[in-house]
């Protein structure tokens, strides 16, 4: 196990094949964990940071970061900035904190959380979690049962294929249907917009209404075998203006 401390400098550090901790401290320093179950600590500055392999945890700290980690579930969080995070394959956690963030994951059961900021998230296959905070968040998930909170702002959500749950929250937000059986809880007719382009067998608002019926308190939207359920909705709310094709 290597224990490496930077300085004020922008520092070059480089771990072992073995659990390492590396903390950079202060400055644009550019650290290097490889194999193992590695600590990272980037500290304030615009930090590089190269996790490698296994199960990481890693800090970017303050500055406008670049982090990367390879397969692995791995455990990061970005910090204040405008900050890019790709994490490999695994159940990873991935939080961007304060600052217009772009999240990236590979395959496996992961949570992303952009927090505040114009965010960018887009996980692999698996049975993911995307949360956007405060923000113009845009939104995208694999295969897979996802779940994407937007939080508010003017957000895209776009679920991916399998059967997603969908929440945009305060603002004019976009859902984008794939196929699969997917919901969404809290469409505002007036304010939101469901974009179908993805199914190539719809090209008109009067087969959308053919295709639509009540069922309680919910619309459902059946398109062959696939089906988009928008919550506490009615029938007589559905104009045109509702949707993308």
């Amino acid at each position: 196990m290597a224990r490496l401390f930077g300085n004020d400098d922008d520092n070059r550090l480089t771990g072992t094949n073995v659990a390492d901790l590396i903390y950079g401290r202060s400055g644009d320093d550019a650290l290097y964990g490889f194999r193992g179950n590695d600590t990272i600590d980037g500290g304030e500055g615009n930090d590089r940071i190269w996790a490698g392999e296994g199960a990481n945890r890693v800090s970017g700290g303050s500055g406008n970061d670049r982090i990367w980690a390879g397969a692995g579930s791995d455990v990061i969080a970005a910090g204040e900035g405008n900050d890019i995070v790709a994490a490999g394959h695994g159940n990873n956690r991935v939080w961007g904190g304060d600052g217009d963030d772009v999240l990236y994951t590979g395959a496996g059961r992961d949570t992303l959380d952009g927090g505040d900021g114009n965010d960018r998230m887009a996980s692999g296959a698996g049975n993911d979690i995307l949360t956007g905070g405060e923000g113009d968040d845009r939104m995208i998930a694999g295969f897979g049962a996802d779940r994407l909170i937007a939080g508010e702002g003017n957000d895209t959500l776009n679920g991916g294929l399998g059967n997603d749950t969908m929440t945009g929250g305060e603002g004019a937000d976009v859902f984008v249907f794939n196929g699969g059986r997917d919901r969404i809880t809290d469409f505002e007719n007036g304010d939101d917009d469901i974009d179908l382009r993805a199914l190539a067998n719809v090209d008109s608002y009067a087969q959308i209404r053919g295709a639509a019926v009540q069922s309680g308190s919910d619309v459902v939207l059946n398109f062959g075998p696939t089906q988009l359920v928008i919550e506490d909705f009615r029938l007589n709310q559905m104009s045109s203006d509702d949707f993308s094709w």
